[in-house]
């Protein structure tokens, strides 16, 4: 497993909740909607007084496979699932396990300290645990009082 920390922040976070609205469509002139090339592994995001803890299901991903790349607003999990190379008299009745690169970008709730990452791989169980900034305040904007449609 690869870390490393950028000091920018990261524009393109894509999630499954969230595709592009009708205002994205007709006002901004975003007009296509790229189809990822990659799986997106299960997560699930906690936060603790003092930490956001991301658990990831890489079940069959071997450790040196999987790069995380934390920005100051998102983290950022690539790698590769390599598939089993199948015998010759082997024929699928069902292949739902899916091989090649996956890609994960998990918007922060909060600040980090990206000095003090921690990380552990075990059973299929990527945990990533980032330490918040103390004496920073995580101000979460409500659309409905932002602006006008903005």
């Amino acid at each position: 497993m690869r870390y490393r920390r950028t000091g920018t922040r990261y524009l393109g976070v894509v999630t499954a909740r969230r595709s592009p609205s009708t205002y994205d469509l007709l006002v901004r002139g975003v007009a296509f909607v790229v189809a990822p090339t990659a799986w997106r592994p299960s997560a699930d995001v906690a936060e603790t007084q003092d930490a956001i803890i991301i658990t990831i299901e890489l079940a069959g991903v071997a450790d040196e496979d999987v790069d995380i790349v934390l920005h100051d607003d998102v983290l950022i999990v690539d790698g590769l699932r390599r598939p089993d190379p199948p015998a010759a008299d082997v024929r699928y009745h069902t292949a739902e396990i899916r091989p090649g690169p996956f890609r994960l970008e998990v918007p922060l709730p909060a600040y980090v300290q990206g000095d003090e990452v921690s990380g552990e791989f075990e059973r299929g169980l990527l945990r990533v645990r980032l330490p918040k900034v103390s004496g920073r305040v995580t101000v979460v904007a409500d659309p409905g009082i932002t602006g006008r449609g903005l």
